[in-house]
């Protein structure tokens, strides 16, 4: 007799002993059920999850009492009738299986109020399943799990399911014939929901997931005690007003469908909680709402359901060149007169424009005419505005001809920050001279181009064709004709009409709740997307920022012009003294001149100097020439280097400088406008950042004794600085190491490279390799502490594959993560015995400070918990340490270095602690985690920092709440939640986050 038969034996034999109601073989690996188990007349429930049996136990029918059957992930190639005869079951789970049709004799368990049929892929539902009127549960969704399959070869192991997980075992010889495969989504599945579906009316859960519905049937408008509803990954493009019928429905699931608009019907559902919606092309809710997570969503719906509003408003950007004859286009389309005078545009002017709309007879257009300073000192400003959403009018001056007048420049410029906008070629001065320009190559390089028109602003010659072309191309912008509730666009009126350019919070909630908008929830999603609309600005997550609410931002960017432009600034390189602030801001006082000065650094165009008498360094108005900063760097010559270097489509306003701005923790001396030297606080690793605005190439290199972590949070920055321009073509190369100590010119595709890594080929030939040298260069060596783009996908279940060699990946997954989950809590922790007795063991949990490449624990017992049932605590949390193992064992080779090298500064509490944790990961993790083969199982021999990272949202929120069982109230022993510049957040100790505020 097996082992395995031997374990079912002694579990029916205590089972027997317990009465013989209930009985559990899972995960025994059966090929056969024992028939002993046919004696337990008396058995009501049965599990008999992730075992071998291929056929199912007709015998099983004679088991008259069973209740409860559980039969998911066995390898069944068919359900017989007999298991029609089981009348008396009301559980039924029978997931994992490739079935496409509905089993039948299902539908004779008129008694069954749980049917999951998840994981299969059935295109076919008889009617008979309206006999089953008592189900209050129904999954027949094309859930992400295995079915079987026989493949072209024989393979040695399985996975087998295990607390919501998959673990492997290894595979009886019999069936290594089988193969677990992800089922395809291009199977045809159901294309409607069966009618007699909507016939179990004591439905309160329903899953019809992952299918090929393209439509719902009105009859679901039945269902009305539904509470949940999954509609995930069909073809739905509407939903169906029946759908508003079902109003104890909680969590409605239409993600990944094709919906354009999400009813409103939707809002007046009292019950809805959870809505999930990602992945549809939404167009109404707004973009700005849908960013704003699913509470701005439900408050949106909520507010619509009372009432909207087709809104008719649209924006139109006019750039170009200075002295292109802008500010004379918007004062033509508006019918004021000429100055042939005009004085140049300082920063921002904005004008309204009111044209009819073309299609819709009576409506008329509320256009705003944004006409933006063509001097290049305000092209960085120009990034508070344009916005996909709005048309652009690219004004030219035709006598200067294509060059002089960088069409393409500008060209580059707009389709990089909005890539989808639609552009108007103007060329101003006209009159009797053909345009000189290459147009057909234009509009073959830039189909955003949809029209070019000549005028002469003097005599308005063209001016009535671009005001038709302007209505045309305006009334098509993706905002233009939206709903949008009453209440919103009564209190957005009543905000653009208020005199003041600034108010403080308490001001603008009395604005809005005299506007009628009294809640206070429904204020803040309103604020939000008014700010993402641009008509706003406030930045409720920077202190400096929070308290102050910009209803005029037009007005903003001219003051911010009016610092910009002063001599005294451009005499001082962009130092900006006491005395050149209170000049170039006469009429303001001190708070309303440090809030400016705040938002000038939220943007990147300045920060601010805490040392000396000046009070800010405006990066724009840096020297062009490069600063000595050569010796510096060559002190750092022997030590290791990585280096990357963006190609760029075009080198935008804003680059370097947003960056040198993002980064001036570690500014030094050495800066100018297309570069710096920056150095860690450490000492030991400094950066040296350089752009070449001719190649449109920025190069980013690091040296110091281990600059993967230094690098990482540069390219980190650059990457949220670039990420500005999500038009912006980028390339990221890597330059050859050299052969044999000579340099080389070659530069290697970094997306090539990585595509070989992943592919298992770790070295790649350099064709620049010279004679008589080896030119395999090691791919590993070029690549180390080059991180991916921080971009995330489109679920989190990908993050982990960011995690590659030090802390600062594992940092940045961590961030993806808090962000898409929406909530946040310390991650790196160790764990140690704390107090051995003979009877229990306790165990301390402790903290450590996220500050990449110095993690480190907390003084005293500050962030320390006790913990006493340590298995307990580490099987609620398996999943999320299973899953970041594999990260982590990346970052413990670079973590021991740092280890090593910094003993002499590393607590003895520190090392212990990391000796304490490895020893109990090793003897924890193998027997309660699955790692049943040595190659599966983590990598311990290298002393581990302190960490444990979460990958998934399901597993953060599982770490999240053990967290804050430990500390309901969120001290975490003085760590305080820190976003950094370049986009991650960090819990950090208190020295350590001085220097990010």
């Amino acid at each position: 007799m097996e082992l395995v038969e031997l374990w079912a034996i002694r579990r029916i034999k205590a089972a027997r002993r317990a009465g013989g109601n209930v009985l559990d073989l899972a995960d025994l690996m059966l090929e056969a059920l024992p028939p002993e188990i046919y004696q337990l007349q008396q058995l009501r429930v049965l599990n008999l999850n992730s075992n071998w049996l291929t056929d199912f136990p007709e015998q099983l029918a004679g088991l008259r009492q069973l209740n409860e059957l559980s039969l998911d992930y066995n390898p069944f190639t068919r359900l017989p009738d007999a298991i029609g005869e089981l009348t008396g079951l009301t559980y039924l789970s029978v997931r994992g299986y490739r079935l496409e049709r509905f089993p039948e004799p299902l539908c004779r368990l008129v008694n069954l109020t749980h049917l999951d049929l998840g994981g299969n892929t059935p295109s076919y539902v008889p009617k008979e399943i309206k006999k089953l009127v008592n189900l209050t549960y129904l999954d027949i969704g094309r859930a992400d799990e295995f079915g079987w399959s026989r493949p072209p070869r024989r393979v040695n192991a399985l996975p087998q399911r295990r607390a919501g997980r998959w673990v492997l075992k290894r595979t009886p010889g019999r069936f290594r014939d089988f193969i677990p495969v992800a089922f395809s989504a291009q199977a045809r599945g159901l294309r409607a929901l069966p009618v007699e579906v909507c016939a179990l009316t004591k439905l309160t859960h329903l899953d019809v997931s992952r299918h090929n519905l393209t439509g719902l049937p009105a009859q679901i408008g039945r269902l009305t005690e539904l509470t949940h509803l999954n509609l995930r990954g069909n073809q739905l493009t509407s939903l169906p007003a029946e759908v508003g019928k079902l109003t104890k429905l909680v969590h409605l699931d239409v993600a990944d469908n094709k919906l354009t608009h999400l009813p409103d019907f939707l809002g007046r559902l009292p019950s809805l909680r959870t809505l999930r919606i990602e992945g549809n092309p939404l167009v109404n809710p707004p973009p700005e709402v849908v960013e704003a997570g699913e509470r701005a969503v439900l408050t949106f719906l909520r507010a619509s359901s009372q009432g909207s509003t087709r809104q008719w408003a649209g924006k139109v950007m006019v750039v170009g060149e200075g002295a292109a004859g802008k500010t004379s286009v918007a004062k033509a389309l508006s019918g004021l007169p000429h100055d042939p005078a005009e004085p140049s545009t300082h920063g921002l002017r904005v004008t309204d424009l009111a044209l009819p709309h073309p299609q819709e007879s009576g409506v008329s257009m509320a256009l705003s005419l944004w006409d933006f300073g063509g001097q290049d000192i305000y092209h960085a400003t120009h990034q508070f505005f344009l916005t996909d959403r709005s048309l652009f009018l690219l004004v030219w001056n035709s006598r200067v001809g294509e060059g002089p007048a960088r069409l393409r420049y500008w060209l580059d410029v707009t389709t990089a920050r909005a890539p989808s906008a639609p552009i108007l070629l103007v060329a101003t001065h006209s009159t009797g001279r053909p345009l000189d320009i290459d147009l057909d190559g234009l509009r073959a390089a830039y189909p955003q181009l949809v029209g070019v028109f000549p005028v002469e602003c003097p005599t308005r010659e063209g001016v009535p064709a671009l005001r038709e072309a302007v209505a045309e191309h305006a009334s098509r912008l993706p905002l233009m004709g939206m709903d949008w509730p009453a209440s919103w666009a009564k209190a957005a009126t009543a905000l653009a009409g208020h005199a003041l350019p600034y108010v403080d919070v308490p001001r603008l909630r009395r604005l809005l709740a005299e506007a009628g908008v009294g809640d206070e929830g429904e204020q803040d999603v309103l604020v939000q997307a008014l700010h993402h609309r641009g008509q706003i600005l406030h930045f409720a997550d920077v202190p400096e920022l929070t308290d102050t609410v910009v209803l005029r931002p037009e007005l903003l960017n001219t003051q911010i012009a009016a610092l910009l432009d002063h001599p005294e600034v451009a005499a001082h390189a962009g130092l900006v003294t006491p005395t050149a602030l209170q000049r170039a801001w006469p009429g303001l006082g001190r708070a309303e001149r440090e809030f400016l000065l705040a938002m000038m650094q939220r943007f990147d165009l300045s920060y601010r100097i805490r040392e000396g008498r000046d009070v800010a360094l405006i990066v724009g108005r840096l020297p062009q020439r490069a600063a000595a900063y050569q010796r510096a760097w060559d002190a750092h010559d022997s030590d290791p280097e990585i280096r990357i270097r963006y190609q760029l489509s075009v080198l935008p306003p804003g680059i370097p400088g947003w960056f040198l701005a993002r980064e001036h923790r570690f500014a030094t001396a050495h800066r100018w406008r297309y570069g710096a030297l920056l150095r860690h606080p450490d000492g030991r690793h400094v950066g040296l950042l350089t752009a070449d605005q001719a190649r449109s190439t920025v190069d980013l290199a690091v040296r110091g004794p281990l600059p993967a972590t230094f690098f990482g949070v540069l390219d980190d920055g650059l990457h949220v600085t670039l990420a500005r321009y999500p038009g912006l073509d980028v390339t990221r190369q890597v330059p050859c190491p050299g052969h044999g100590g000579a340099a080389c010119p070659k530069l290697f595709d970094y997306a090539r490279l990585s595509q070989r890594l992943e592919a298992g080929r770790t070295e790649i030939e350099c064709d620049e390799a010279g004679p008589g040298t080896d030119p395999m260069v090691d791919i590993q060596a070029m690549l180390l502490g080059i991180n991916p783009p921080l971009r995330p996908s489109g679920t989190l279940s990908t993050l982990l594959t960011y995690a590659r060699e030090n802390q600062v990946q594992l940092q940045r997954t961590q961030s993806l993560v808090r962000a898409l989950a929406q909530d946040h809590c310390p991650s790196v922790f160790t764990l140690v015995p704390s107090r051995r007795r003979f009877v229990k063991t306790t165990y301390k949990l402790r903290l450590y400070c996220e500050e990449p490449g110095v993690w480190h624990p907390l003084p005293d017992d500050a962030g320390c918990y006790e913990i006493t049932e340590l298995a307990e605590w580490l099987s609620k949390a398996a999943p999320y340490i299973q899953r970041t193992l594999k990260g982590l064992r990346a970052a413990l080779p670079y973590a021991g270095s740092v280890l090593s090298m910094a003993a002499h500064e590393i607590d003895a509490q520190l090392e212990k602690d990391i000796r304490e944790t490895r020893k109990l990961l090793e003897q924890y993790l193998p027997d309660h985690l699955g790692y049943l083969d040595a190659q599966d199982a983590p990598d311990l021999a290298t002393p581990a920092t302190p960490a444990r990272r979460a990958s998934n949202d399901a597993e953060f929120r599982e770490v999240l709440a053990l967290l804050l069982d430990l500390d309901p109230r969120r001290h975490w022993g003085g760590l305080s939640y820190t976003p950094t510049p370049e986009g991650t957040s960090l819990y950090l100790c208190a020295d350590h986050r001085a220097a990010y505020t």
